[in-house]
């Protein structure tokens, strides 16, 4: 009951502008689809896993895994829109858990090319959480170097950056 509810928050925020709202549970799965689906439910997974640590924990890590999504479309990643995300999302999983992030990614089956990156900084995924946590930090000449060498237009970063602060927003209030 209570994630029927959350999703409902969710596909009904101002973020999907949708004209009509969404009323039943199957519509909303029909809309989302099962990656959106699986987002949603990792979102919700990670807030609870997060509770007790500060909200904007968790807002940070989606604001991660939407920007990686985004950088990596931009980019023409090989890696799913759902990989990116991941990748961004679980950089922070080590703050939320209060592990070491090998010991965290040892317990997880995500993709070789996310543990590479997260628990490494090498690979081809490494750069763009890389990339993230530069903007972050407002470190530009270093965003430049990294967007350059990832082939991202760096003008379109701040606007992809909002976007995925306003999903951010939206998603952490349904979770």
């Amino acid at each position: 009951m209570g994630l029927s509810y959350k999703l409902f928050k969710y596909l009904n925020s101002a973020f999907f502008a949708r004209a009509n709202k969404v009323t039943s549970v199957k519509q909303a799965l029909v809309y989302l689809g099962e990656k959106e689906i699986r987002r949603f439910v990792s979102l919700v997974a990670m807030s609870r896993l997060a509770e007790g640590k500060p909200d904007e924990l968790i807002r940070a890590a989606c604001i991660r895994g939407k920007f990686c999504e985004f950088l990596g479309a931009d980019a023409h990643e090989l890696a799913s829109p759902s990989e990116m995300f991941t990748l961004g999302m679980f950089s922070l999983i080590d703050a939320v858990i209060d592990q070491p992030m090998e010991k965290i990614l040892d317990e997880l089956p995500l993709s070789n090319p996310i543990k590479h990156a997260l628990v490494n900084a090498k690979g081809r995924l490494a750069g763009y959480i890389e990339l993230v946590r530069s903007y972050e930090a407002g470190q530009w000449d270093r965003v430049a170097r990294l967007s350059q060498a990832l082939k991202i237009d760096g003008t379109i970063l701040p606007a992809l950056y909002l976007q995925a602060c306003q999903w951010s927003d939206t998603a952490a209030k349904a979770s």
